[in-house]
């Protein structure tokens, strides 16, 4: 079945803060998030407010939309 956008982001945000060898709570420092809502993206079970996709993406040097790419997190930032 297709993913959910929520679904996309969770793995990107996973696989980015793994590339990037940040734990959860290195995360969690560097945007202000708490731990059960950096918990619920990466589990694609929550849909992102606009401000948390813009500090996410601001940690990994991405715009929001390339957050939703489903090859972000391998290639980096789509063309």
């Amino acid at each position: 079945a297709a993913k959910t956008d929520a679904e996309v982001l969770g793995v990107n945000i996973v696989m980015l803060r793994r590339q990037n060898r940040l734990t959860q709570r290195n995360l969690e420092n560097l945007t202000g998030l708490s731990h059960s809502e950096l918990w619920r993206i990466e589990n694609g079970t929550v849909n992102a407010r606009l401000s948390t996709l813009a500090r996410l993406g601001q940690v990994f040097g991405l715009r929001v939309v390339d957050l939703f790419h489903p090859t972000v997190a391998v290639n980096g930032a789509a063309e």
